[in-house]
């Protein structure tokens, strides 16, 4: 266990973020009790509660390390039969030490964050037990085979995905703060360690990414604007598309 918890030196911490974080312990001792613990590496707890950015849509996002891959669809079924029981909307990530090895994921039903993401994140997530990950064992991609990964994810599963409603436009919202950060990782080789800090960074105000963030403090239904935002979004992959090929 971690000597302490990371939200414990927090002041005036927000109802949201005091809900949260009851639901990151219940979760927390679910995956305790329900993995050998010396097959965990590290819990960590990732996204917008590290960064203080919760609100009332945010999900909670938590990455589980475990040493043999044969432990992952075990998480996947914790987080599918406690939907209701932790309270809140928990994702219970995992990733075993032999995919960060190999650099790809294990066959599984679910598309995951490119192992490379993980390592070049890891930094910016908390540990909420174990001793953590030493990271520079692993192999790690260049911030631009990155970018292209993602626009592949994007042009391939999640695009399709929300046109045949596999997926909700919250997905392509929060989504496409990654797809930003790579772009700005790429063009610039920083890393944000927030997205108030990634917004603060680009001054061009007709960027995606300001757009993105009101949609996501002010989820919107109107069928219209959604249809604009994804051409947006189409349209900002393609001139991604067009800055990666001239680097090559």
């Amino acid at each position: 266990m971690a000597k302490k918890d990371f939200w414990e030196d927090w002041k005036r911490k927000t109802k949201i973020e005091l809900k949260v974080i009851e639901v990151v312990k219940k979760a927390r001792q679910l995956i305790l009790k329900n993995l050998p613990k010396n097959e965990i590496v590290g819990i960590y707890c990732k996204g917008s509660l590290p960064r203080r950015e919760m609100n009332r849509f945010s999900d909670i996002d938590m990455l589980t390390i475990i040493k043999h891959s044969k432990y992952l669809p075990k998480l996947e079924r914790l987080q599918k039969e406690n939907k209701k029981s932790l309270g809140l909307p928990v994702h219970l990530g995992g990733i075993s030490i032999y995919e960060l090895k190999k650099g790809k994921h294990c066959k599984t039903s679910k598309k995951k964050a490119s192992t490379s993401r993980v390592l070049k994140q890891i930094l910016n997530y908390k540990i909420i037990y174990g001793k953590g990950l030493e990271i520079n064992d692993f192999p790690v991609r260049s911030d631009a085979v990155d970018l292209e990964s993602l626009i592949k994810f994007y042009k391939e599963y999640l695009i399709p995905a929300y046109k045949n409603k596999k997926v909700g436009f919250s997905e392509i919202v929060k989504g496409t703060f990654w797809l930003v950060e790579d772009e700005q990782k790429f063009k610039t080789g920083k890393s944000s360690t927030s997205w108030k800090n990634l917004i603060k960074s680009i001054k061009d105000k007709k960027h995606i990414i300001h757009e993105t963030l009101k949609l996501r403090l002010h989820p919107i239904k109107d069928k219209k604007v959604r249809k604009e935002f994804l051409r947006k979004l189409i349209k900002y992959i393609s001139s991604l598309e067009k800055d990666l090929k001239k680097c090559q």
